[in-house]
């Protein structure tokens, strides 16, 4: 049984009665998660409770991409956002 399978086991027996707590208790999770999964699964269905990404969108320190500075190689013509571009073909690295 997939992990979405179970999940949805998990909705049906709570939204036909079952007790959160009893439910966590038998898959071995914490309510918290229930509810989560009962939530997710009212506001968009099966789909919705598949697993999510943990990737970060943003970060607080992060800087725009529109105030990034653009440096820009002369003899080339290559460009960079960063002031270092080891990439560059007349690099030394």
């Amino acid at each position: 049984m997939s992990v979405v399978e179970q999940r949805y086991h998990a909705v049906i027996e709570v939204l036909s009665g079952a007790k959160v707590t009893d439910v966590a208790e038998r898959y071995g999770i914490s309510r918290q998660s229930v509810h989560t999964w009962v939530r997710r699964y009212r506001g968009g269905g099966l789909g919705a409770l598949a697993d999510r990404s943990h990737r970060v969108r943003a970060h607080p320190m992060q800087t725009p991409a529109a105030t990034k500075p653009l440096y820009g190689c002369t003899g080339c013509g290559a460009t960079s956002t960063s002031p270092i571009n080891y990439n560059h073909p007349k690099s030394s690295r």
